[in-house]
C-alpha cells in the first residue's frame, strides 16, 4: 500500500525551494554590484565543486584526483 506524503511536509518543501531558490537569485544580483561576472562565475563553481568533493569523499571513498591527474 503506498503512503502519502503529508500536505503539511508537501507545502514546506515547496516553501523551502521558494526561498533558497530565491535567495540564490538575490545573492547573485548583488555579488554582480561587486564582482565581475566571470570573477563571481568562477568563485561559484569553485565552491560547488569543493562542496561535492567534500561529499564524495565522505560518502563514496573518493580519493582527490592526483596532481598527474
Amino acid at each position: 500500500m503506498p503512503t502519502h506524503p503529508r500536505k503539511s511536509l508537501l507545502l514546506l518543501a515547496f516553501a523551502t525551494v521558494y526561498v533558497v531558490w530565491g535567495s540564490t537569485y538575490l545573492a547573485i544580483k548583488y555579488a554582480l554590484i561587486s564582482l565581475p561576472p566571470l570573477l563571481m562565475a568562477g568563485g561559484r563553481f569553485v565552491v560547488a565543486g569543493s562542496i561535492m568533493l567534500l561529499v564524495a569523499r565522505r560518502t563514496a571513498g573518493y580519493q582527490a584526483p592526483t596532481s598527474r591527474q
